[in-house]
C-alpha cells in the first residue's frame, strides 16, 4: 500500500540564493499572468506546451504555469497571481 507523507520544511537561503528564487517567481508570475491574458483575448484555453513558453525557467515549472492557466475558469473571472501567492 502506497502512503504519502507531507514534510513542511523552512529554508534559509544566502542572499544570492534569495536573489534567484525571487527572479524566478517573477519569471514564474509574468508566464503565468501572460498565459491567461492571453486566454482572457482569446477566450478560449490555449494550447502550449513548454517550447512555446519563452522564459528563463526550466520545462517542469513552465508546464507549472500552463496547467495553471488551463484550471482558471472560462467565467471571464480570473485571476493574476502575485508574489505572495508563489510558495518556494
Amino acid at each position: 500500500m502506497e502512503q504519502t507523507l507531507t514534510v513542511k520544511i523552512r529554508i534559509q537561503p544566502n542572499k544570492q540564493q534569495e536573489q534567484l528564487l525571487t527572479q524566478s517567481s517573477q519569471a514564474y508570475i509574468k508566464v503565468v499572468n501572460g498565459l491567461v491574458s492571453e486566454m482572457v483575448e482569446d477566450k478560449k484555453s490555449t494550447k502550449k506546451t513548454s517550447k512555446d513558453v519563452k522564459a528563463n525557467l526550466n520545462s517542469a515549472v513552465k508546464n507549472q504555469a500552463i496547467k495553471y492557466e488551463l484550471c482558471q475558469p472560462l467565467s471571464g473571472k480570473f485571476s493574476l497571481v502575485h508574489s505572495k501567492d508563489v510558495i518556494y
